[in-house]
């Protein structure tokens, strides 16, 4: 009996700290071009900024993140 609780126990725990996917949300308002320019010769620079829900900071999400 107390086997069963402990593997109950467990599967409630795993199932719980089961990670959604990552959902990103881009924020345009933020989202920008920068021109400069060096010696005469024009450099652009391109920002975008996103939200990203259900994040958590582990192995698994960085290689979604670069």
């Amino acid at each position: 009996m107390k086997r069963n609780v402990f593997v109950l126990m467990f599967l409630s725990l795993f199932m719980a700290c089961e990670q959604k996917p990552l959902q990103f949300e881009k924020l345009e308002q933020f989202s920008r071009i920068d021109t400069m320019s060096d010696n005469g010769k024009p450099y652009y620079y391109k920002t975008d900024i996103y939200i990203v829900k259900n994040y958590k900071d582990n192995f698994q999400n960085e290689p979604q993140l670069v």
